[in-house]
Parts: structure tokens; C-alpha cells; sequence
């Protein structure tokens, strides 16, 4: 199992899943233009009761300015719907962000120590 996170780079707290267009928006002006931090935790459970492991890691992200055509292609696409901060690393956010610090897979959404350890569970 797996969650994500996007911090809010002005006021350093959880950004959440936008509910509406409008919320879409509005975090997208918030990290339009910023670096932000994108954090995500990724549990795995263990069977026969031999316990679990959680994984938390972090990326810092470089999103570029947005100007009003990008902001309302964003918008209009609903590539925000269920995404963290209201953007999707391989969806029409894409061209707009950079991992500049981290891993490109904790910004998907997964720990990258987790899938390394599901690796070796899977090829014993």
C-alpha cells in the first residue's frame, strides 16, 4: 500500500487531492513557479504474520511557471483528478515539472527502497 503527498511550499503543510476544478487551481498557482517537496510512504505487509515495513521517502520537484494557457490546459484536461497537488508526473504536467532532488518514482507515488525489497521478495 501506498500514499503521497504534496507539501505545500508556502504554508509547509499537506496539499491533499484537489475536490474541484477550482481547488485544482488554486494549487497549481500555489506551485507554479516554486520548488515544493512530494512525500511518500509505502507499507508492505508480510504474510504468515511475519510483520511489516514502511518506507517513507522524499523528492524536491521544480515546477515552472505557469501562464494562463498552461494553467487552463491543466485545468481543462482533469489530469488533476486524484492527483496529489493536483498534477500527474507522467501525465500533461510532465513537460512542467523537474525532479531535482530524489527519485522520479517517489513523485509516481512509490517508495523506491520498498520496490528494491518487493524485488528481492519476489525472486527468492
Amino acid at each position: 500500500m501506498s500514499d503521497t503527498m504534496v507539501e505545500d511550499p508556502v504554508r509547509k503543510m499537506a496539499m491533499g487531492k484537489p475536490r474541484d476544478s477550482n481547488q485544482a487551481r488554486e494549487m497549481l498557482s500555489t506551485l507554479s513557479g516554486r520548488n515544493h517537496k512530494v512525500w511518500t510512504c509505502t507499507g508492505i505487509l508480510l504474510a504468515h504474520d511475519k510483520g511489516d515495513m514502511i518506507y517513507t521517502e522524499s523528492a524536491d520537484v521544480c515546477f515552472r511557471d505557469l501562464d494562463t494557457d498552461a494553467m487552463d490546459d491543466l485545468i481543462e484536461s482533469g489530469s488533476w483528478t486524484g492527483k496529489a497537488g493536483g498534477y500527474d508526473i507522467h501525465g500533461r504536467a510532465s513537460d512542467l515539472i523537474e525532479v531535482v532532488k530524489g527519485s522520479e518514482i517517489t513523485v509516481l507515488g512509490l517508495s523506491e527502497n520498498s520496490m528494491m525489497v518487493l524485488r528481492e521478495i519476489l525472486e527468492k
